[in-house]
């Protein structure tokens, strides 16, 4: 089992990186959203919808590793796991914060076919991700 949070990420060079990130400031921002399938909201929206609020969308990505090359070249913000903030190309350039509204932490498990179960190359493969998982 992996455990991951979320974050919001600025470029540091951002005007709003300056200063702690308030919900007022975090709404003022153009957001990037990240939604595999596609939609027009996902749990931050959904969040923030409970509390009355909407934010500004500037782009949909379909994968949340593209977001921090984004992030770190433009104006706008993004909400995204942790890990996939701190492992981007850009992570140099990005400042996190935890985002202004309550999201629930994001458990990942490993799954595989059960016609997989007594491969012994399997066996090893899953042994090792979840040591890597339990050293993150």
């Amino acid at each position: 089992m992996l455990r991951d949070e979320f974050v919001t990420v600025l470029a540091r060079d951002h005007p709003a990186a300056r200063r702690a990130l308030t919900m007022e400031s975090y709404l003022s921002l153009r957001h990037v959203l990240v939604s595999p399938e596609g939609q027009s909201f996902g749990l931050v929206d959904q969040a923030l919808a409970q509390q009355g609020t909407q934010r500004t969308l500037g782009l949909t990505l379909a994968n949340m590793f593209a977001v921090g090359p984004i992030v770190a070249n433009t104006r706008m913000t993004a909400t995204v796991l942790k890990r996939a903030a701190l492992g981007s190309p850009a992570a140099s350039r990005l400042k996190c914060y935890p985002p202004p509204v309550v999201l629930p932490d994001i458990v990942f498990h490993l799954l595989w076919h059960r016609r997989s179960d007594a491969d012994p190359a399997q066996e090893w493969f899953r042994s090792v991700v979840a040591e890597v998982a339990a050293t993150c």
